[in-house]
């Protein structure tokens, strides 16, 4: 079942003009991104675990350095943005194109806007957070910060890095098809039956 209400913004024209403008360049591609992160097909969750996985057992075998690490991945990045609008022009028949494929297209780059839109409201009700409510501010990015320290301490950074670069990865599906909802409810059910049992 998919995630009806996956935003709850609706993106600014402009910014969606603005990302559908930006993307030109990996057209083609973007749909089948898209399908592949919000898992279309079935085994598409299990592709992403299994990549995901394999890169960091990589880095655990051979030992990299955190700035290798980063080194590589941006390294990855810069040759992808430079080859593969070569690669799509040269191989992808924009005749092929089709009505259908661009309204999916549009489709896209109006969901990722709206969720930039969120990410970008949310900075802001967090930056106004400081000068409204200083102490609540402070507390939180203290109790944060002291969270993290904690964390990393007590667990082992790649394997930290492996389940937030997991999460990451795997939180479009997860959105797309409800799952996430559908488990904080459960908790929050779970959480509140166990605490009205304690109390009667």
């Amino acid at each position: 079942m998919e995630d009806q209400q996956t935003t709850s913004y609706t993106p600014s024209s402009e910014l969606s003009v603005d990302l559908k403008t930006s993307l030109l360049p990996y057209k083609q591609v973007v749909p089948t991104l898209f399908d592949y992160f919000t898992w279309k097909k079935q085994f598409y969750p299990a592709m992403i675990v299994s990549e995901i996985t394999l890169t960091f057992l990589s880095i655990w075998f051979f030992e990299i350095s955190v700035l290798t690490t980063v080194s590589l991945a941006a390294t990855v990045f810069v040759l992808l943005d430079y080859f593969l609008p070569i690669v799509i022009s040269s191989f992808v028949d924009p005749s092929k194109w089709t009505e259908e494929d661009d309204a999916k297209y549009n489709e896209v780059c109006n969901v990722l806007s709206a969720y930039w839109q969120i990410i970008t409201t949310r900075y802001a009700h967090w930056s106004q957070l400081r000068q409204t409510k200083s102490k609540v501010y402070y507390f939180a990015v203290l109790a944060s910060l002291l969270t993290l320290a904690w964390l990393g301490n007590t667990f082992n950074s790649l394997f930290l890095s492996y389940v937030l670069t997991l999460s990451v990865f795997l939180y479009p599906g997860l959105k797309h098809h409800g799952i996430l909802r559908r488990g904080i409810d459960n908790s929050v059910n779970f959480a509140k039956n166990t605490f009205f049992k304690k109390n009667q």
